[in-house]
Formats: structure tokens, sequence, C-alpha cells
């Protein structure tokens, strides 16, 4: 048997979050009922399919033929006829488990799914950074490398200014580097 507490305002919650097996597809819950005057009324709602029962208190309440689905419930609070007020239950999903089904409260299957989000967020978040100081690092490993690459040119410019031979195509600097980049000077170095 499951307990509910209902909440004015609020939501009626299950006393044991886990998931349960229902047997022979009936579920027995003892619904704890606010001390006001009145009918109550337990609603519920399984694949389009709605049943409405009495409830008083002390009393507990079966609801049968179940199957899988989403089970939605309600217990409304009429007095002399008028519908005083309406009490929302948390939502029950089920699934079939060889002959029998697995009811598993929907906010806590929610809160396991928000929290294996959570942490392959931070997994996800740990990556990243890892990633940023990786290219960082590659970053700093260019400018070092582009540094050396101007001196070797600035050098190779000054080999090339002072060779009679090589001179005489009279390249400029950006020339000159364009042609070694291109491999346009390479027969005659």
């Amino acid at each position: 048997m499951r307990k509910i507490k209902l909440k004015s305002n609020g939501l009626g919650r299950y006393d044991d979050a886990s998931p349960f097996l229902i047997e022979s597809g009936a579920l027995d819950l003892e619904i704890e009922l606010p001390d006001k005057s009145g009918e109550f009324y337990l609603v519920s709602e399984l694949n389009g399919k709605e049943k409405v029962q009495r409830i008083t208190r002390g009393s507990s309440a079966t609801l049968s033929d179940l199957e899988t689905g989403e089970l939605k419930a309600a217990v409304k609070h009429y007095l002399r006829g008028e519908l005083i007020e309406v009490y929302k239950i948390e939502p029950l999903l089920l699934r079939a488990v060889e002959k029998d089904l697995s009811a598993m409260p929907e906010f806590a299957l929610l809160t396991g799914e928000i929290t294996a989000l959570k942490e392959r967020a931070e997994t996800l978040e740990k990556r990243l950074a890892e990633a940023d100081e990786h290219a960082e690092r590659a970053d700093k490993c260019l400018e070092e490398l582009q540094v050396k690459l101007d001196g070797l040119m600035e050098y190779a410019y000054l080999s090339y200014q002072e060779n009679v031979r090589l001179n005489s195509h009279d390249l400029t600097k950006s020339e000159f580097v364009s042609a070694i980049v291109e491999g346009g000077l390479k027969d005659e170095l």
C-alpha cells in the first residue's frame, strides 16, 4: 500500500519515491485527507480512461485494471455538491515488467534524469576547460614558431641580399618570402 499526503495548492506526493511493483494490475492507496468537512473523490485517468471513486478518512482506495502508461490522479473535495478544491497527485509512470507493472513516481524519475544530465554537463565542462588549455598552449607554440620563422626569414633575406648570384632577381623582402614559401627559389638555393 502506498501513502499519499495531500497538500493545499501543491502536489500530493507518494511517501516513498522509489520504483515499486504493482501486482495483478491493482494499486492500493492510503490518502491522508485534510481535516475538512465534505466529500472527497479520487479521480484517476490512465490512457484516456477516467475512474471516480469516493474516499473517506481512514479508508483506502484501490485503483484496478491498471496497464502501462501515465497514471494521473487528483482528489476532489466537494461540499454540498459544489467543488471546493482539487488536490493534484504526482503522476505515476507505469511500465510492463514480465506479468506485472513497475510504477515510478514521475518526479523521482525526472530528478534522476536531471542528476544524470548535470553530471554529463560537468564532465563536458571539464573537457572543454582542458581543450581550452590545450588550445592556449598550441597558440603559444605557434607564436613562438612564428617568431623563430620570422628570424629565419630575416636571416635568409640578408643572406639573399649578400649573395650576388641570388640577388640578381632583386626581390623585396615580401617578394622573397613569397618566393620561398611558394618554392620559387628552390632551384637557385
